[in-house]
């Protein structure tokens, strides 16, 4: 049962022997609704007027806004994003940067990097998607596709999307040992010498084989962490010496939601549809 919407408001005039009028306008209280926080708009409106004089006004105070918000709540496990042959080119993919700009008054401009890592973005078209059951299942491409988009209900609720194209690392650095810590996050690195970037995995693919090295040198004395999604990690049981490279092998997912809330599907022939594009965007967990 929802909560009562309280909106309180009052108007007031106080007169003033010898001036003007003294107004409070209006007063606005609060709105609760059920399963969401207080929303709360507090506003003042008032107007002195003086005799003989021009009238000062206060003319708003804006005490407090407090907007509805629900938080989805972290899963167990996450859906892994479909993987269908109608899947076609082009695929568009763009890391995303936040930088903040300022100028001087000289001219001089300078810059804030806020990301510490990129956001990514795929645009994926789908040439098509047929409705037809295949291989003895009552599930075609078309309605797996929409099923899936359903049950994560738009762009709600986060899943696991592997690149074809960036979804596995051989010999990767992840690390190098102090000789002190022993728990470190899983990254991939992109790039060679000086022109490298560093990022951690959305998710570790347990599924496929796992690998970890001392300077070169395998060893199994580790356990893994998967727990939280952009945070991986490995843990060793004993810390890595002083300037030891700490390598792996691993395959991986992107932690992803659906940009959109909407998807446009087109039949273009019987038991075909399309999906021009369709936008993925990563999380930072």
């Amino acid at each position: 049962m929802a909560l009562p919407a309280r909106t309180t408001q009052i108007v007031s005039e106080i007169q003033i022997a010898g001036y003007g009028p003294v107004y409070v306008t209006q007063t606005v209280g609060e709105v609760l609704t059920a399963g969401f926080a207080p929303v709360r708009t507090s506003q003042v409106v008032a107007e002195v007027v003086n005799s003989g004089a021009g009238y000062a006004r206060a003319s708003q105070l804006v005490a407090e806004v407090l907007v509805p918000y629900f938080v989805v709540p972290p899963l167990v496990t996450y859906p892994s994003y479909p993987q269908l042959v109608g899947l076609g080119f082009s695929v568009i993919r763009r890391p995303l940067f936040s930088t903040g700009k300022g100028i001087a008054a000289s001219g001089r401009e300078v810059r804030v990097q806020y990301f510490s890592f990129p956001r990514w973005e795929w645009e994926l078209t789908y040439e098509y998607l047929p409705d037809a059951p295949k291989n003895g299942s009552t599930a075609s491409d078309y309605r797996t596709y929409v099923g899936f988009f359903l049950a994560v209900a738009g762009g709600t609720l986060p899943f696991l999307f592997k690149d074809p194209d960036d979804h596995t690392v051989t010999n990767n650095q992840i690390a190098v040992g102090d000789g002190t810590t022993t728990t470190f996050t899983l990254n991939r690195t992109y790039g060679l010498g000086s022109d490298v970037g560093t990022e951690p995995i959305g998710y570790l693919d347990t599924s496929a084989a796992f690998n970890a090295y001392e300077n070169g040198v395998s060893t199994g004395a580790y356990t893994l962490n998967t727990t939280t999604p952009v945070n991986q990690q490995i843990t060793f049981s004993t810390p890595p010496a002083s300037g030891v490279s700490i390598t792996v092998d691993m395959s991986y997912y992107f932690y992803v939601t659906f940009k959109d809330d909407q998807i446009d599907m087109e039949k273009f022939m019987y038991q075909l549809w399309s999906l021009k594009k369709v936008t993925l965007i990563s999380q930072k967990g």
